[in-house]
């Protein structure tokens, strides 16, 4: 509205000067690909736009620029929230990866890989070329049915599903959960991600406390344990005549 470029208040100096040599390059006769501008609302939040240029012309003489700006504040933020989730992703300690419907590889980030490497499925390096693969062609038939069996019900279902998975190449337990993806705008089912969560710590407790409380309960005196308040906790097998053993509890 009768400001020039340089005098717009929301334009930051580097967004004006970039647009003012865009547009010299273009009165120049260069040809200027779409570009992206940050902005600034009068609130103070941030704005992008993509420019589009155009050279007007009088008599074969080139008499200015018209040029149109684009909002593409939305797709942008989407963009940086994407790149968040991706990177907080690649840092994650979860196994995660997705597959579409012929159960191809379409993601997996660093640790995925890793346990791949670790358990001898693909050799060093192989990172990138697991894309595109199928999941059968990097894992032992039986993983693989049952892998399908459980993405085929999340897919007909469209419900998550969590199962816990031994892998016996890596002496290992994980917590696997399958979610279904569908593509917002059309609704339309794009794969399976699934998210694998180390449990062999938790396995390995468990079965060291189901060892001890087994020796226990096999131990000829009676073995019991109270709480802080008097409570039984825990009492052996041993018959109630056998010759006591207590851990009480403090105090």
């Amino acid at each position: 509205k009768g400001e020039s470029l340089p005098e717009v208040p929301f334009f930051p100096s580097e967004t004006k000067e970039k647009i003012i040599e865009n547009f010299k390059k273009r009165l120049r006769g260069a040809e200027i690909p779409p570009y992206m501008i940050e902005a600034e609302s009068e609130n103070g939040e941030n704005l992008y736009g993509e420019v589009n240029s155009a050279l007007l012309e009088e008599k074969g003489e080139p008499v200015g620029v018209i040029g149109v700006v684009r909002d593409v504040t939305e797709r942008k933020k989407a963009e940086e929230n994407l790149q968040e989730y991706k990177s907080a992703v690649e840092a994650s300690d979860d196994s995660i990866y997705m597959v579409d419907e012929d159960y191809r590889y379409v993601f997996a980030n660093d640790e995925h890989v890793t346990r791949l490497m670790d358990a001898g499925r693909i050799e060093e390096g192989d990172k990138d070329r697991i894309i595109g693969l199928e999941y059968k062609d990097i894992h032992p038939q039986e993983e693989w049915e049952a892998f399908r069996k459980n993405a085929e019900k999340v897919i007909e279902t469209e419900d998550s599903l969590t199962e816990t998975f031994a892998s016996l190449a890596l002496d290992r337990w994980s917590e696997r959960t399958y979610s279904l993806v569908k593509d917002p705008r059309t609704n339309e089912v794009k794969g399976v991600v699934v998210v694998s969560k180390d449990i062999t710590k938790q396995k390995e407790a468990l079965r060291e406390a189901k060892t001890v409380r087994a020796l226990l309960d096999a131990f000829p005196a009676h073995v019991y344990y109270k709480d802080e308040e008097g409570r039984y906790v825990y009492s052996n097998e041993s018959s109630s005549s056998a010759k006591r053993i207590s851990f009480n509890g403090p105090g």
